[in-house]
């Protein structure tokens, strides 16, 4: 018998343990104050559902429910399904740019990695433990300034 890695059906499961945990955590969200959360906002403010904080994951849906048009077990789907959306745009966007070096947000390592920096992943095992959580970091890119920043004026300004 041969065993290889499929790196699809790899993929695939990281994918479904993701989809869990965004459905466990709507679900959390929802039992531990979301709903009670924006009805208290609406009675005490005047909001309209296309204002940006209110088109926002969850809130969106959550006034849907408050509104109405759907129950409570569709909230949770269209509240996990939105965030399963956003988590896909959030990943895409991280892929974008590359790999880079990896710091750790281990909590033991912190005082004794504070100004060494990065560090390798191999190191990060070692110093969490077999699951250390690792983010890979992007490198600074900043934004183009604009042509009424102060910089860009004196850059090009003529001398």
């Amino acid at each position: 018998m041969r065993l290889s890695h499929d790196p699809d059906r790899a993929g695939a499961e990281r994918s479904l343990r993701l989809h869990e945990r965004i459905a466990q955590r709507f679900e959390v969200d929802a039992r531990t104050g979301l709903i009670g959360e924006l009805r208290r906002l609406r009675e005490r403010f005047e909001l309209d559902p296309s204002l940006p904080s209110m088109r926002s994951v969850g809130y969106r849906q959550v006034w849907q429910y408050l509104e109405g048009e759907f129950g409570l077990a569709t909230l949770r789907e269209k509240g996990a399904a939105a965030t399963r959306q956003l988590a896909k745009r959030q990943l895409t966007w991280l892929r974008s740019w590359g790999r880079r070096p990896v710091a750790s947000t281990c909590l033991a390592d912190g005082p004794r990695r504070a100004g060494r920096g990065l560090s390798r992943r191999a190191d990060l095992k070692a110093d969490c433990g077999s699951q250390p959580s690792v983010h890979t970091l992007p490198a600074s890119r900043s934004p183009p300034l604009r042509s009424d920043h102060p910089r860009w004026i004196s850059r090009h300004s003529p001398r």
